[in-house]
């Protein structure tokens, strides 16, 4: 019998600290990355420095932060078997249809009607906007490789620790201040570019952010952990106004925003009710990845198998 008294004290402070050295590690190689372009003219203009318009509208921080420092953490924690399971999320696609029907037509659904109480579509452009949406969704989908972090590393440790119902507005407050610095730069501004940050304004966006976490928690826990489903979900519940002006026409720039913060607030609400706050969480029946026992026996087979060396 493996014995885990001798484990190395840095070791063992990442077992019983794995979400703080993930949040950690997510921030600050995102915002590394960011922070330069944020400073720019590009962003808040502090330094006199331009920078290429690639730079500005895409940035290796997105995917690099979360997702990267999920497996840099996973590697470390479960080694090489850990790794491969969370690999093999991004291809879990058999779930139900119905899974993937509520979330390519549900979305855009949902906010067209949120958007209706704030101006009145354009049924005749429909078509054009069906083709925009399904652009937009392609187009983020091959792009967005952030749940790897937040939803594959974080929201089962969240769920685990403080709750699902906790454990998600946590991750969905996290989430949305990640989002701080793009939110500087007007060619990456997740609430739109011509929209100038305040203080009103980064509230809503939180309460965007905290509202969708909650959809994305119900996802997660009913298609077994599939990160492709949540990597779907992010595509298409990201509409922007581009998107929105095929069927309104031009709409106010704040009119998605607070289109998206009633829409998945009214579906988190439904979602909070419905499940009795569990969001269909079932700790016996869910696989968690990062359960410190497991992940301790993983990574001693990684190990061992490598080179035969125990480092308990």
């Amino acid at each position: 019998m493996l014995s885990t008294t001798h484990i190395s004290p840095r070791r063992t402070w990442l077992q019983n600290h794995s979400l703080l050295a993930y949040f950690l590690l997510a921030f600050g190689i995102s915002w590394l990355f960011e922070l330069p372009i944020t400073l720019s003219q590009s962003g808040i203009g502090l330094l006199p420095y331009h920078l290429p318009p690639l730079l500005t509208s895409l940035t290796p921080g997105v995917p690099l932060g979360p997702t990267g420092a999920a497996f840099i953490l996973t590697a470390l924690l479960e080694g090489k078997p850990g790794v491969i399971r969370l690999l093999k999320r991004y291809i879990q696609w058999r779930v139900s249809l119905k899974w993937y029907l509520l979330i390519l037509l549900g979305c855009p659904l949902l906010l067209a009607l949120a958007v209706s109480l704030f101006s009145t579509p354009r049924l005749q452009n429909l078509p054009t906007f069906l083709g925009s949406y399904l652009m937009h969704v392609l187009f983020a989908l091959s792009l967005n490789w952030e749940e790897g972090g937040w939803r594959g590393f974080a929201l089962p440790r969240l769920q685990k620790q403080a709750g699902p119902l906790l454990g998600t507005i946590v991750l969905g407050i996290l989430w949305g201040i990640w989002h701080l610095p793009l939110s500087l730069i007007p060619a990456q501004n997740p609430m739109g570019s011509a929209i100038t940050l305040s203080l009103p304004l980064f509230c809503l966006f939180l309460f965007q952010t905290t509202a969708k976490s909650v959809s994305y928690t119900w996802l997660w826990n009913n298609t077994g952990g599939s990160l492709l489903i949540a990597t779907l979900f992010h595509a298409a519940a990201s509409l922007n106004g581009h998107d929105l002006d095929q069927l309104f026409g031009k709409v106010n720039a704040v009119v998605p925003s607070f289109a998206t913060a009633i829409g998945f607030g009214g579906v988190a609400l439904l979602i909070i009710i419905l499940t009795r706050g569990t969001l269909s969480y079932k700790p016996n029946e869910t696989i968690l990845p990062g359960d410190e026992k497991s992940a301790i026996e993983n990574r001693v087979a990684f190990l061992t198998s490598v080179d035969g060396e125990r480092e308990y």
